[in-house]
């Protein structure tokens, strides 16, 4: 480990502390929500809940208004919550984290295998019941931080680009790789250095034992959480800035430098994406309430509106009731006599399909930043 940048990055880091964890309403970065939160699910987390999408929706709730699995434009955890309250597949998620949360004896290799478990599955039943969905699918890093909820004294979080930086920085003598490489026991090893070298920096210790004093209940992570969190900072405060050359050989830095000019091509790349999907979204019309209007479908003719719910109409024809997805407007399957309706129907379906072909976009876009 390169004890200099070390130095110079935990100097840093408590120089900062004040301001990186006071509430944001007077103008700090509020950082103190990792152990608020992890403290919210310990309360509230049990696998044998009678009521499991009940009890795993409260103990998600304070999770999913951060930024440490959802953002503006992924929702993982809108995707498991949706597979359970819409398909009813609340033993599949169940069995799924039984699985994800099965003892292992300290082998993290295996557990890193049961991460990837986790992800393909349940991406699997993902794509089953929401087909080309770009929101939902669960990644990497927030199947490794279900594990830091589960054990936060035994896991540590993930953020792809900044452990790359933080193993630039410290000089880590491994390579825990990326994509379908990923070792997440190479980078468990690397934080667990960070984490031993916590003990020569006694004034950080005291000011993180006030901090996890007044945001933590009911576990003792045992620094797991304070190692990611000077990980994550040192990323978004910038304080490699500070660390002359990190020590790498001039063939290291252009790898570097060509790493992430790529990670940040491929940034704008998805955040252009993601704007213009947000666009195309705000477009979309909504269309007047149909209920009790009557309708006329080529096979079973005329028919009325019972009722709309979640994108479905309730239709009553003379010798049965149906249902059709609202795009059933749009492709002539079923015709009003307002022609008005139809046109903003077709006009929604196309903007739709456009979302759809740029949100397949986005999803290969953010693969390849993953698989980096």
């Amino acid at each position: 480990m390169n004890k200099n940048n070390l130095n110079i990055i935990i100097e840093q880091y408590i120089a900062n502390f004040e301001k990186l964890n006071a509430p944001a309403d007077q103008g700090g970065d509020d950082e103190g929500y990792k152990w608020r939160v992890i403290s919210a699910f310990k309360e509230h987390w049990d696998i044998d809940a009678p009521d499991f999408c009940d009890m795993f929706c409260k103990a998600m709730d304070a999770i999913g208004k951060t930024n440490l699995i959802n953002n503006a434009y992924v929702l993982p955890l809108q995707g498991i919550i949706r597979l359970m309250t819409e398909h009813h597949e609340v033993e599949f998620v169940r069995q799924q984290f039984r699985l994800l949360y099965s003892e292992d004896d300290g082998d993290i290799d295996a557990r890193g295998e049961r991460v990837f478990a986790f992800r393909d599955n349940m991406n699997a039943k993902i794509e089953e019941r929401f087909p080309g969905s770009w929101k939902f699918p669960q990644n990497t890093f927030c199947c490794i931080f279900y594990l830091s909820l589960w054990r936060p004294e035994d896991n540590y979080i993930y953020r792809a680009t900044e452990a790359r930086e933080w193993a630039d920085c410290i000089e880590f003598a491994d390579d825990f790789g990326s994509g379908a490489s990923f070792s997440l026991k190479k980078y468990y090893r690397m934080c667990d250095e960070l984490r031993e070298s916590l003990q020569d920096y006694p004034e950080l210790l005291e000011l993180h034992q006030e901090r996890f004093d007044r945001e933590a209940r009911g576990f003792d992570d045992e620094l797991h959480l304070l190692a990611f969190d000077i990980i994550f900072c040192s990323h978004y405060m910038g304080f490699y800035r500070e660390c002359p050359s990190l020590g790498v050989s001039t063939k290291e830095r252009v790898r570097i430098a060509k790493r992430r000019e790529e990670e940040e091509r491929l940034e704008v790349e998805i955040q252009t994406k993601q704007e213009e999907i947000t666009r195309l979204e705000d477009e979309v019309q909504e269309l007047p309430d149909l209920v009790g209007k009557s309708v006329k479908h080529k096979k079973y003719g005329d028919g009325k509106i019972e009722s709309f719910n979640d994108g479905i109409y309730l239709i009553s024809f003379q010798e049965k009731q149906s249902k059709f997805n609202e795009d059933a407007i749009a492709k002539g399957f079923l015709t009003l006599a307002d022609d008005s309706v139809a046109e903003i129907a077709s006009g929604n379906l196309a903007i739709k399909e456009n979302i759809r072909r740029k949100g397949m976009e986005l999803s290969a876009l953010m693969r390849e930043l993953e698989n980096l």
